[in-house]
């Protein structure tokens, strides 16, 4: 929905998504820095943030339970 209305939002979270995975904070305040200057809140930039730490719990939950069969 997101790319629909807005391809930059898109761009931006998708960089988001990538250097949360990092432990560079510097680029983690820069990818969040872009969304605030395209309109995103503090607390939905949060809020995407929290979904990717669920993301990644998931994902790392599904990949134990993968390799351990």
């Amino acid at each position: 929905i997101i790319e629909i209305f807005s391809p930059e939002i898109n761009t931006y979270f998708e960089e988001l998504l990538y250097v949360s995975r990092t432990k560079d904070t510097a680029l983690q305040s820069k990818a969040k820095q872009k969304l605030l200057l395209l309109g995103l809140s503090s607390g939905q930039i949060e809020q995407i943030e929290q979904a990717l730490e669920i993301l990644d719990l998931l994902l790392l939950t599904y990949l134990m339970k993968v390799m351990n069969k």
